[in-house]
């Protein structure tokens, strides 16, 4: 990471305690990516990744999770008959597909 600008000046500090092998470690991983210790640590707190994700169901309403459930379960079986028999997909599985989309739209996650 580069430094900040004068005007936005590092004046907040962070402490926290690690065990000789965290350290350790993450003196590791510093040098590998070939960063000094600070600068690596920050970059790792402050990357987006770093927090995971909220899973898709607790921004989707109850409902529409378990429909969701249900639609993935039938696709799921669908596609283990198509594949086991080796037989064109159902004409069903489009209109599955289509509900599924249509809950997700709903739902604001298409």
């Amino acid at each position: 990471m580069s430094r900040p600008v004068k005007n936005n000046r590092r004046n907040q500090q962070l402490n926290l305690s690690l065990t000789e092998a965290e350290i350790n470690t993450l003196r590791l991983r510093a040098a590998a990516a070939e960063m000094r210790l600070v600068d690596y640590s920050r970059f790792m707190l402050l990357r987006k990744s770093a927090i995971p994700p909220r899973p898709t169901h607790l921004q989707l309403d109850q409902l529409a999770f378990e429909q969701l459930k249900r639609l993935g379960n039938n696709l799921n079986q669908i596609a283990r008959v198509v594949n086991a028999t080796r037989q064109p997909p159902s004409p069903t599985l489009e209109d599955l597909l289509h509900d599924i989309r249509a809950v997700l739209n709903r739902n604001s996650l298409l």
